[in-house]
This record gives C-alpha cells, structure tokens and sequence, in this order.
C-alpha cells in the first residue's frame, strides 16, 4: 500500500491528524516498557510510513522519545509523564482533604483553606470555619491574588520566574495600605517565604483580618497546592509571633498524601 493511500480515503473514513496523535499517545501510554514502530503500524491500522511520519513529528514536540536497546522502542518523553502527573482532580483533593480542615479549624478556632494553583492563577477549593464571618474571604473557587494572600504567597514563591512573571504582568493592586505593589518587594517576599517555609497575610487584603499558609511539595509536580488559616488579625499574629504556622506541616503532609496517592492512581 502507497504510505499515502491513506489520505485518499472520503473525509469521513479519515482519522484526523490529532486523531492519530493522540492515539499513538493512548497506545504508547498503556505501555510503560515502550512499543516497537511495528507494533505501533499494527494497533493504529495505518502504513508503515504514515506511522513513522506522525512519531517523527511527536519526536519533534518532545511528545515521544525512543529508548535504548537492540530494539528501539518508542515510549512517552518527560514532558508528556509530568503532564499525567499534572493530572489531579482538584475535586477529589477537596473532598478527600476537607474533614481534615474541619478537625484543624475546630481545634484552632480559625478558617482553615486548602488553595491551588492553575496557570498562573490561585484558587480556594476547600474551607473550613468554625465562624461563618470569616469563610466569605476564601470561598471555593474564590481567586487569591499572588501578591497580597498568604496562601497565593505560599504557591507563587517557589513558581519558575516565567510563571511569577505571567502572574504579576497585569499589576500589584493595592488592595489595601498594607499590601505590596513593587515587583522587587514582592520577589524579596518570596524568597522569605522559601527561607522561613510559610507565608504570612499581615492585613494585606482585608485590615481586620491576617493570615498564614504553608506550601504543599509534591515530589513530580512541585509547589501547587497551600494551606491556610485565615482569622482576625490580633489572635493571627499572636499565632504567627508563637511561631506556630509550622503546625500546618502534619495537614500539609497529609494532603500531600491525597495528592501523591492520587496520581498514582491515575497512572
């Protein structure tokens, strides 16, 4: 068969070209040891030639690489595995992670929130208080500015600088006299955060309110996960000047473990 008679075919019959990408994908994902290009013609139903034109491309993205040995096999590259690894449900960590924030609020008489970071954006999606007053501020869905929450803070700080940069490009609003607008105040911030290992909210948002937040690392993805608690500003910084926000390391511990498991579910 002509390596092109394929494309002959009505429109109909045609597999479009992502089609197929993402199929090989599909195929060489189900195989952690890799498959030969021979195996691959067979599965996908296409020629030899339109099979290896389509991995060559792959190749070209960084989407497939081929492994050492006798018999080259073509298996998923690093970027497309830490692409899986990506692959959370945000969902399932709030509601897995959400009895956990309960215990913690009601010991510590505070909100308590579990944030992530999607693109460059920082959303809530678990709290828990103990007084309705306070949970409004961090709602689930609610977006936390990079700048000026604590639990943005905590994500942002440990972000590659592209990513810093995309989350700050629009601006640091002041959002009250207390937060900071100047880029390099910010990234000194930050790099106070990765130094003490929490982030802090003195007022930054709201002038009656304060608040603190830890990272969550995931070995394979990084920093994309924080935990908060969230109160009014005088019994916050008696928390923080204690220098009790390392209390959060056993519910940050904990919802690494939601996480890691997870994901090594869905590989």
């Amino acid at each position: 068969m002509n390596v092109e008679a394929d494309e002959k075919l009505p429109q109909t019959d045609r597999q479009v070209p992502l089609e197929r990408y993402f199929r090989l994908l599909e195929f060489i994902a189900c195989y952690p040891r890799g498959l030969a290009l021979n195996e691959l013609v067979t599965m996908m139903m296409l020629p030899k030639g339109t099979v290896h034109r389509l991995l060559t491309a792959m190749q070209r993205s960084d989407l497939v690489t081929v492994g050492n040995g006798t018999r080259p096999r073509y298996l998923l590259s690093a970027r497309v595995q830490r692409l899986g690894r990506l692959a959370v449900d945000s969902d399932v960590v709030a509601t897995l992670a959400k009895p956990l924030l309960q215990d913690l609020s009601e010991k510590m008489g505070e909100t308590c929130y579990l944030c992530r970071l999607d693109g460059t954006s920082i959303g809530s999606i678990a709290v828990s208080s103990p007084n309705n007053t306070w949970t409004g501020y961090v709602l689930p869905g609610k977006v936390l500015q990079p700048h000026a929450t604590a639990a943005g803070k905590a994500i942002m700080a440990f972000q590659p600088r592209e990513i810093i940069n995309a989350a700050i490009g629009a601006g640091l609003p002041a959002i009250s006299d207390r937060t900071i607008t100047e880029p390099e105040a910010l990234l000194q911030e930050y790099a106070t955060v990765r130094e003490k290992g929490y982030a802090t909210c003195i007022q930054e948002v709201v002038p009656e309110l304060s608040a603190f937040a830890v990272p969550i690392h995931v070995d394979g993805i990084g920093v994309r996960y924080s935990v908060g608690i969230l109160g009014p500003h005088s019994r916050i910084i008696h928390v923080i000047e204690q220098q009790l926000p390392q209390g959060l390391d056993g519910l940050a511990k904990a919802v690494t473990l939601i996480i890691s498991a997870q994901r090594s579910q869905a590989e």
